[in-house]
């Protein structure tokens, strides 16, 4: 394909090839003046600093492309539109077709064209609603044939592709897909060491599924970085393995292939079981991450080793600085040794990265403040080994390590133990430090004891890792969980667990690890609001409202969480104005975006980092999420389905609203239009819940509840027609 800019007359060209059978639908209510109206003033705010597709060729596309949506809240309204908006900025053309990117500017981790699989399936799922469906199409191959670096992050591929397929059909080309579907779901199961070899540095840890038949990874794989959580049998992989094997179960019993179709069941029958025995929280009723599995002493322990928990001083602004741990004990202690087994992982360009300090020194607290211990041997600083230090017997009440990092560097450990005859005391103390990152575990790594080393050893499972995190919530998105287990959903309405005024928090409120950080990392999933699992979250609650029969939680629940992710989408101008805006993580309870705050002190201060960060407009129009899909799926209710069964269940609650219209929804070949008017009065289309197929009513309720009928059937020889 010859790469061309993109220009209204080439705009126009690519966008009627999807339209062309759409725009002889008759019957729409809504016209394309709101559309415009927004998308004029959506460009007068903007400072077009990057696009695809240009400003100047917003409308074109959007105007062919999108259902219409109007409600009497314009914060849903606008919302809507700047979602559709920022989205058509990454539909990119490239010389292996249209790709759809996460961020704007080029950042160093993304893959082939600035693609970035980890929210590509959210990508499916928005995009499925444009009416060219060309996009998707190339965007398909291109993750399976063209490049794309398929597993990166997690990716539920074959559930986006299959739910993709039920809102415009092309059976030929999924079933075309499919033997690389398999091929990528059974990479998985065998699994890889990351990072891959030929990488820098190495490390031990093995991502994919193991023995106990769970699938492992690092939480920053999972879309999840800074976690309190951290690596381990996630909710969310095993659950993104569960939809895919029900996704390849359904492509194949498409294809005729029976046999594959029952493996898949089979497979998809086995996680489910697992993540229900293992994953499951009894006490708290919660699903929870299975931590790094422990494993024999013998096996080799490296330096560089980030498969288990550690502890740093990670911070920009701390590089280079004295910093401190200590342990801190009930009752004084006789101790007369410590070992520490250092962490230390260089960047590529050796100018950078985590380091062992400069020097290190050790002090205990007698009662009368701290003093240095009469050290017998040297303070080392070796990498793969216990750093042994014996010192004068004392009895003290806290014993404090005090290391100054390097130049430009941090400083960590992966262990620390605190000896007296024989005996590793550390077990029973409370850690603290100077400063920690809540990175990868953190302070709890250091008193563990032996046997943290690398993972690819046969090893023994832990326990589920203490925290409730908004992730525990995604087996729902699959509808993986048998009826019983929803008692958890109280907590997503609980301010003591993950209710905030600017979005559900990650990690749950009550949790003594949760914090809202502005020093270190700059996306932290240890508290902040991230619309990533949010819309999620939504999609999950979604079909159990649908799809199971409990009560826990209703539709008032769904509204308001997603009213407080449509208030969630703004940003307070330097100069007072306040505009739409989609970043990257928020505050939970002022809605500030904090990694932007954090980039743009970075590019006052040291720009060059900034920019190897991405730039400080890094998360501008970021497109991480989904937002119409709810709208589209939750609040108006359009079900998508396998056969020609029109389905609508609208999760607005009882007298929210008195009208709202869905209109040019492109789904199975026929133009959509769904309507509540509590009177009858604003559209004329009679009072109540209307469904129009082409302009024909199809389907009625008087109230806001679920309605079905059947479509006539459409041959599905190209994309939704």
């Amino acid at each position: 394909m010859k790469l061309n800019k993109f220009s209204a007359v080439l705009l126009g060209a690519v966008v009627l090839s999807g339209w062309a059978h759409a725009e002889e639908k008759t019957g729409a209510v809504l016209t394309t003046e709101k559309l415009k109206s927004y998308v004029e003033r959506f460009n007068a705010d903007d400072e077009e600093l990057y696009s695809n597709i240009k400003n100047r060729d917003a409308y074109a596309f959007l105007e062919k492309n999108i259902p219409l949506f109007e409600c009497p809240d314009e914060d849903f309204e606008r919302t809507y539109y700047f979602r559709w908006w920022t989205y058509r900025k990454h539909v990119k053309l490239t010389n292996d077709g249209y790709v759809i990117t996460e961020f704007m500017p080029k950042v160093p981790w993304s893959g082939k064209y600035n693609t970035i699989n980890c929210p590509a399936a959210h990508h499916f799922y928005e995009g499925r609603w444009l009416h060219d469906q060309q996009i998707m199409d190339d965007y398909a191959t291109f993750w399976l044939r063209k490049g794309g670096s398929l597993r990166a992050y997690s990716f539920w591929i074959a559930n986006a592709y299959y739910n993709r397929n039920l809102v415009t059909p092309n059976d030929a080309f999924l079933i075309d897909l499919l033997p690389d579907l398999v091929k990528n779901y059974e990479a998985w199961e065998e699994g890889w060491i990351y990072p891959r070899p030929g990488a820098k540095p190495r490390h031990s840890m093995r991502i994919g599924q193991r023995e106990n038949g769970l699938f492992y990874t690092m939480d920053g794989l999972d879309g999840g970085e800074v976690s309190i959580g951290g690596h381990g049998f996630r909710p969310t992989l095993n659950s993104f393995m569960y939809g895919d094997a029900k996704a390849i179960a359904e492509i194949s019993r498409m294809g005729g292939n029976t046999q594959q179709a029952e493996r898949f069941e089979s497979k998809a029958a086995e996680i489910k079981r697992l993540v229900q025995e293992k994953l499951w929280d009894k006490k708290d009723q919660f699903f929870k991450i299975l931590p790094g599995e422990r494993l024999p002493k013998e096996v080799k322990q490296r330096s560089d080793d980030t498969s288990v928990p550690r502890h740093t001083w990670w911070a920009r602004e701390r590089l280079g600085k004295e910093e401190w741990v200590q342990y801190n004990f009930d009752a004084p202690k006789t101790i007369s040794s410590v070992e520490v087994f250092w962490f230390q992982k260089i960047n590529a360009d050796g100018t950078s990265g985590c380091s062992v300090p400069e020097h290190w020194q050790l002090m205990v607290h007698d009662g009368s403040g701290f003093k240095p211990v009469q050290n017998l041997t040297a303070y080392s600083t070796e990498i793969d080994q216990y750093n042994r230090v014996a010192f004068t017997p004392v009895k003290a009440n806290a014993i404090r390590l005090v290391a100054k990092t390097k130049t430009g560097f941090s400083s960590g450990m992966l262990d620390w133990r605190v000896i007296n005859e024989g005996r590793n005391l550390a077990k029973a103390a409370v850690a603290s430090a100077s400063y920690t990152d809540k990175y990868a575990g953190t302070l709890k790594a250091l008193n563990e004891g032996p046997g943290f080393g690398g993972t690819t050893a046969p090893a023994r499972e832990g326990k589920l890792v203490d925290v409730r995190e908004l992730y525990g919530y995604t087996p729902w998105y699959f509808n993986l969980p048998d009826p019983g287990y929803e008692a958890g959903w109280k907590d997503l309405m609980d301010p003591r667990g993950f209710y905030a005024p600017y979005g559900p928090t990650f990690a749950e409120q009550r949790h003594p690890k949760f914090q809202l950080s502005y020093e270190g990392h700059e996306c932290q999933w240890n508290g902040p609001s991230w619309p990533l699992a949010t819309c999620s979250v939504l999609t999950a609650l979604a079909n159990l409202l649908n799809n199971y029969e409990q009560d826990v939680i209703g539709k008032e629940a769904y509204f308001e969480t997603l009213k407080i992710y449509t208030k969630s989408h703004q940003l307070k101008r330097e100069d007072g104005k306040v505009v739409p805006w989609i970043d990257e993580n928020l505050n939970p309870y002022t809605g500030e975006w904090i990694s932007r705050t954090r980039l743009h002190e970075w590019a006052k201060t040291d720009p060059a980092w900034a920019k190897r960060k991405g730039g400080h407009h890094r998360g501008k129009d970021y497109n991480h999420s989904t937002y119409n899909d709810l709208i589209i799926t939750g609040l108006v209710g359009l079900r998508p389905r396998a056969d020609d069964v029109i389905e609508v269940n609208p999760l607005l609650p009882a007298n929210t609203w008195d009208w709202f219209c869905l209109d040019n929804v492109l789904y199975r070949g026929r133009i959509l239009t769904i309507i509540w008017d509590r009177t009858g009065e604003k559209y004329g289309k009679g009072k109540g819940l209307t469904v129009l197929a082409d302009g024909k009513k199809i389907a009625q309720s008087k109230t806001l509840s679920r309605v079905t009928d059947e479509l006539v059937p459409v041959v599905h020889n190209k994309r939704g027609l």
